[in-house]
């Protein structure tokens, strides 16, 4: 059994920490769209870009995961949320990444967006 993680939101004193996570991620590519020699700084524009809120998972005192919440389109799409996860490499395979996702969700839904199922 893992210890529960901490949830706070991102900031930019946490860039290097970030990157360690998404950098594999970014180089491996099939998950995400970003081109594969992408640079920290443009991924951590994206990332901790203004139009969405970025989350920074800790465990043990290190950084293990990160999530962002966004509005999917502006306008009549702005109550619909978008979210992109990353755990970190050596997180793999406990868990953190289903418990990111109920986090979001309900993270989601506190801030306003919901969903319809069809």
């Amino acid at each position: 059994m893992y210890p529960l993680p901490t949830v706070r939101v991102a900031t930019k004193k946490d860039e290097g920490a970030l990157w360690k996570i998404l950098e594999p991620v970014i180089r491996k590519g099939g998950t995400y769209v970003f081109s594969l020699d992408k640079s920290k700084e443009s991924l951590m524009g994206y990332w901790l870009g203004a139009d969405k809120t970025t989350f920074a998972i800790e465990r043990g005192g290190a950084l293990v995961g990160t999530f962002y919440l966004k509005a999917n389109q502006e306008g009549l799409g702005d109550h619909i949320c978008n979210a992109g996860f990353v755990v970190a490499p050596e997180a793999e395979g406990q868990g953190l990444g289903r418990w990111m996702g109920e986090f979001a969700q309900v993270e989601a839904k506190s801030r306003g967006f919901f969903s319809h199922a069809v």
